[in-house]
């Protein structure tokens, strides 16, 4: 017998449709554009950013919802690991792809 999980415990939680820091920092951009001065031209500049930039990350979040950790993940790893030179050596262990679990998991 298998248990059904719940889709809210395997997707991630996205606001508007992308990554939660993504879209805070879209929202910011969008009101800093119009901190400039409430001319319709800012507005319509704000309102224009606004929606293309969240449908950019919706679209994204739909191909991968956790993208942007990923991709910073893989920036902070060097890109080619320098040999250590000596064939019984310790090589250096890799940083692990999976976060280790809470103390309070079973």
């Amino acid at each position: 017998m298998r248990a059904q999980i719940h889709q809210s415990m395997v997707k991630a939680p996205l606001l508007g449709g992308g990554h939660p820091r993504l879209t805070v920092i879209n929202v910011v951009l969008a009101l800093a554009i119009l901190a400039t001065g409430l001319h319709w031209w800012t507005f319509a500049l704000a309102l224009g950013i606004g929606l293309s930039v969240q449908w950019a990350l919706r679209a994204a979040a739909k191909r991968d919802a956790e993208w942007p950790v990923i991709y910073l993940r893989h920036l902070r790893e060097p890109s080619i690991r320098i040999a250590h030179g000596r064939a019984w050596g310790n090589p250096e262990r890799p940083k692990p792809t999976v976060p280790p679990l809470p103390r309070w998991m079973p």
